[in-house]
């Protein structure tokens, strides 16, 4: 009985180390693209890759099925999507090109001690449907900021959140999304941190739609959001960029079209808030709260500047305390209705090619030109 039990443990030790090996020699040579997939479209299952994988599989298809490993991926393909994950937990490098298209359909993660760099570069589309994410752990302070950034000939849909909020309390990460066409985010992009070494930039060619909350808010330092559309700036959803000590700046632009904004934008700060930009080429609308206030310091206060080559309508709360300059100019009509707050030594003007209609508590009163 003994002897059997013993034999028993012995077969299973030996199945067991049997399997480590052969774990620990499933690490793949990305010397040669068929040693990772074959065929087309070349389907990758489950890959541990090599310290670095920089592997080119042509104008083939690639398909992620599995959950692939590494410390520096870099793969290019005819099109590529992702079904199953790509992950670097030692936070180093996960670059994607594709000729055409790329779909996010899994997880792509380069979270780790340090976060590291995620790049997709698409000829086509680029669609995230899973999250995307590169998040600092690192504890000790002063680690590198993550950077997400996505590329792409045609559009972007961020359908899925994209998360570069650092776990520890260290610097935030740096997004960026860059489309010949249009933008649309239907989820958060988050990027804030301790000291906020952080930003958010969205270009689009076409439209700019923004349907999910954007956070670059720090509990020191808030980061700067930038956010463009050559065809039209559509905003539905919190731009932040709060920081106790500095809050960041918020600019956005439309060269060809109008730009609306429908929710707050918050730049406030203790002791030094942000400034808040608005330029379109048509019709500006804007409210219900631009929030650029700061605090007991005489100097803390942000500007907010809106020029619009149309109209101007702009409803809600508007504050620039302390010391902040609230601005608007209109090659049309421009209407002010709400409540618009600037400090006594700061300045309130409202210029209008067209009509001028204001409704509402203005304090300073306003005046045609800032000095």
């Amino acid at each position: 009985m003994g002897s059997a039990l013993a034999a028993r443990k012995s077969l299973v030790t030996g199945l067991v180390l049997i399997a480590l090996a052969s774990s620990a020699a499933a690490q793949v040579d990305c010397s040669d693209p068929n040693n990772l997939c074959t065929g087309d479209p070349c389907v990758i299952p489950d890959a541990e890759l090599a310290v670095t994988c920089n592997v080119d599989f042509g104008t083939r298809a690639l398909v992620v099925e599995g959950r692939v490993d590494g410390q520096t991926i870099i793969f290019h393909a005819g099109s590529i999507t992702v079904n199953g994950s790509i992950r670097s937990p030692s936070s180093n490098e996960i670059t994607l090109n594709a000729d055409t298209d790329i779909t996010i359909a899994g997880l792509v993660d380069a979270s780790g001690g340090a976060g590291g760099d995620i790049n997709l570069n698409a000829g086509g589309d680029i669609v995230v449907d899973h999250t995307i994410r590169s998040q600092n752990r690192y504890l000790g302070g002063g680690a590198n900021p993550s950077h997400v950034t996505l590329t792409a000939g045609g559009d972007i849909a961020v359908n899925q959140p994209i998360n570069t909020q650092p776990i520890a309390d260290d610097d935030g990460g740096i997004v960026s999304l860059t489309a010949a066409g249009n933008i649309t985010v239907t989820r958060p992009i988050k990027v804030g941190a301790a000291s906020c070494a952080c930003a958010v930039t969205l270009d689009a060619g076409g439209i700019l739609d923004v349907r999910g909350n954007i956070k670059a808010r720090g509990i020191t330092v808030g980061g700067p959001i930038s956010l463009s559309g050559d065809a039209g700036v559509l905003i539905s959803k919190t731009l932040d960029a709060r920081g106790h000590d500095q809050g960041g700046n918020v600019d956005v632009t439309s060269s060809g079209g109008v730009v609306t904004i429908t929710k707050p934008v918050l730049t406030g700060s203790a002791q030094a808030a942000g400034d808040v930009t608005v330029t379109a080429a048509g019709d500006a609308i804007v409210g219900p709260r631009v929030l650029a206030g700061g605090g007991a310091d005489p100097s803390s206060g942000g500007d907010i500047r809106i020029t619009s080559g149309g109209n101007v309508s702009l409803q809600g709360i508007f504050l620039a305390l302390e010391d902040g300059t609230i601005e608007a100019t209109a090659a049309g009509d421009l209407t002010a209705a709400g409540s618009f707050r600037a400090p006594s030594s700061g300045c309130i003007a409202f210029m209008a090619g067209g009509t001028l209609s204001l409704d509402g508590l203005f304090n300073p009163p306003p005046v045609p030109d800032c000095p």
